[in-house]
């Protein structure tokens, strides 16, 4: 009976270290998905501000086509 206790106080053990190093690791793992999330959320931040300047340089273009004659100039021969 006492070897029976010392094997299961002994796996309870080694499961008690299992469970801190999967902690650990869950919180490593955590810590990179945070900094994965900044950084997708700074590229999503710079693609907006990037989308805004096209729709800009769009509206320019097109205002300044808008004022071009329809049938290009041609030289008299």
């Amino acid at each position: 009976m006492l070897g029976l206790l010392q094997t299961l106080t002994q796996e309870s053990k080694q499961t008690g270290l299992r469970v801190e190093m999967m902690k650990i690791r869950m919180d490593q793992l955590e810590t990179k998905f945070d900094a994965h999330t900044a950084l997708l959320n700074e590229h999503t931040r710079v693609l907006s501000e990037h989308t805004t300047r096209f729709d800009r340089l769009e509206t320019l273009l097109t205002q300044i086509l808008a004022r071009l004659p329809e049938k290009p100039w041609q030289a008299s021969h």
